[in-house]
């Protein structure tokens, strides 16, 4: 999501001199979840997990980054009785859904174990501030007011800022970053997606614009191109290899791409867009069903996003819906069914999925919602909320910062542990969330 302007830092840090993880555990049913947190004080603006490491983006306009296993090394060595906890918590949340761990969880023992464990954790842990030991720290030279957005792809950073859009190369082996961010486009830039070889920049009323073959052999220096794909953007969404855009919290067309399969060892991704179409699919026709089904008008969408294969529609009235849509390629698609939930009667902000369901930002929390269910995860205005479902290592993490600090949050269902397939994950509550796992990332 972009990140939200601050221009005043009037909240004390008192309340946060020690960072802690703290532990909610809801049973509803089908679903045991359980959510920790970790705090990290500081003046920050955004946080990001890729490639092993946690890189904040600090108000003095530097990027810190830590290594995310040293991190819980130093807990599992300074609370030897919550290890390993920690590792599989913060820094390899793919350990919890191999085929051996869901094994080793079966034994109804083991399973105690492991959760006794990460209880253990939650109430050992008073002081976290030695396990956060800078490894690197360097300054972005911008001279942006604003950095909107930041996001990693392809081992690239890339930030969306009031007069543009830039990448900057990072040498991972020894975590440092180019001096010299390349200006991708002039117009200031409020989102930025990536995927299958794309770079997608939201530009309000300026546009939408994308640059293919970001990544591997076929990346230049500079980046590629960016192309104008439509007159107005405030964000986009992936639909499989489609893009979704929004020209505003409710409208949404879907461009169609086509994509290719590709075998060159130094791509992470298996498949590649190499074209977007560019005459879209309006994909407001799908809100008559709404209007049929449910008696709720186009006109009382408050904000609407998508995941691979659902569009999630929230009203100004609370109500929330979701639209399972299937199609072709080449065509729209069509509505396979319906569901209404009960809604969490805030204005959305952001939504953005994990493993077990979708973090949602609203003006004055930041929710999860889990099997139809809304739980607390801040209970205040936020800066900025991430989430990395695209993922190989950080599924489960959840990246909040706020006027004090960082927020580290890990929510995941025990009662999935038990399973290795990662499809029946949700219980109930199933809107396949997570992209494709050809589309994963080694992060």
């Amino acid at each position: 999501m972009a990140r939200r302007e601050s221009h005043f830092r009037q909240h004390a840090m008192a309340r946060y001199i020690y960072p802690s993880i703290i532990i909610v555990e809801q049973d509803r049913g089908c679903i045991k979840m359980k959510i920790i947190k970790m705090f990290l004080p500081g003046r920050f603006e955004d946080a990001h997990a890729y490639m092993g490491w946690l890189s904040v983006l600090t108000c003095d306009r530097s990027i810190r980054m830590y290594v995310l296993e040293e991190v819980a090394d130093r807990i599992n060595v300074m609370i030897p009785q919550s290890a390993p906890a920690a590792t599989f918590l913060f820094a390899r949340n793919d350990w919890l859904h191999t085929g051996q761990f869901s094994a080793l969880m079966k034994n109804p023992r083991t399973l105690q174990a492991f959760s006794n464990i990460v209880e253990t954790l939650s109430r050992s842990l008073d002081n976290a501030r030695p396990f956060f030991q800078e490894s690197a720290e360097h300054e972005i030279n911008l001279s942006s007011r604003v950095i909107l957005d930041m996001r990693y792809y392809n081992t690239r950073l890339y930030l969306g800022a009031d007069d543009g859009l830039y990448n900057v190369d990072v040498n991972w082996n020894e975590a440092t970053l180019s001096p010299t961010p390349h200006k991708r486009l002039e117009t200031r830039c409020l989102s930025i997606t990536t995927g299958y070889g794309v770079v997608n920049a939201s530009c309000a009323d300026e546009g939408l614009f994308s640059g293919l073959h970001e990544f591997g052999s076929d990346r230049n220096k500079n980046g590629s191109s960016m192309n104008k794909v439509t007159d107005k953007s405030v964000r986009t969404g992936w639909m499989g290899y489609n893009i979704v855009n929004y020209r505003d919290n409710a409208s949404a067309a879907l461009f169609n791409t086509k994509h290719e399969r590709r075998a060159d060892e130094y791509n992470h991704e298996k498949s590649v867009i190499t074209d977007i179409e560019k005459i879209p699919f309006n994909l407001n026709h799908l809100y008559s069903h709404l209007r049929e089904k449910y008696g709720i008008e186009e006109s009382a969408i408050q904000f609407a996003f998508n995941s691979s294969s659902v569009i999630f529609i929230n009203t100004f009235d609370g109500y929330f819906y979701s639209l399972r849509l299937n199609g072709q390629e080449s065509a729209s698609p069509r509505i396979s069914y319906s569901k209404s939930y009960k809604g969490s009667g805030n204005r959305i902000l952001s939504a953005s999925p994990i493993r077990a369901g979708l973090v949602i930002e609203t003006d004055d929390r930041v929710l999860l919602f889990a099997n139809g269910e809304w739980l607390t995860l801040i209970n205040s205005p936020v800066l900025s909320v991430r989430t990395f479902a695209s993922s190989k290592r950080f599924q489960h993490l959840i990246t909040i910062t706020t006027e004090e600090g960082v927020w580290l949050i890990n929510a995941f269902d025990e009662n999935s542990l038990l399973l290795s397939d990662g499809r029946k994950r949700f219980g109930k509550f199933t809107p396949d969330l997570v992209l494709p796992d050809e589309t994963l990332q080694v992060v």
